[in-house]
């Protein structure tokens, strides 16, 4: 692996949110962390792991060669309005490309059915519409 090719890494609310280009040694190594700590994310293309395997990672991306640039904290990518909800907030502080993902995941925690309550899965619904109308120009706020 040319040691120029760079992994991109984004940490948002516990998680990793991790691109870089196919490289079967990397992905056969995330394959080795615990099942429930990781996941490949084919509509954004990136793998999210658990921000607890951070050292873990960096280390299997630089074993192989990749240059690693981590972000902590990324510039909004959308203005979120003073009176915005968390969740919009959220989405403005992650890459566009992350959006649905996230909203997945958060999907995963605050659903009812799985142990989360109405209020907040209806507040993430409007939030992330709110978020995509935004982004393709139709805000009506």
């Amino acid at each position: 692996m040319d040691s120029e090719v760079l992994a991109y890494i984004t940490e948002v609310n516990g998680w990793l949110f991790i691109t870089t280009p196919y490289d079967k040694g990397v992905i056969e190594a995330f394959k080795e962390l615990p099942r429930h700590t990781r996941r490949w994310d084919a509509s954004a293309r990136c793998w999210t792991i658990l921000a607890y395997y951070k050292k873990h990672v960096i280390g299997i991306l630089k074993e192989n060669g990749y240059r690693v640039y981590v972000q902590e904290r990324e510039r909004p990518m959308i203005a979120a309005a003073p009176t915005s909800t968390p969740f919009v907030q959220l989405f403005s502080i992650i890459p566009r490309h992350l959006h649905l993902s996230l909203y997945r995941h958060l999907c995963l925690v605050l659903h009812p059915d799985k142990g989360g309550s109405e209020e907040l899965m209806k507040a993430l619904n409007i939030s992330y519409d709110q978020v995509k109308n935004r982004i393709q120009g139709k805000e009506d706020i």
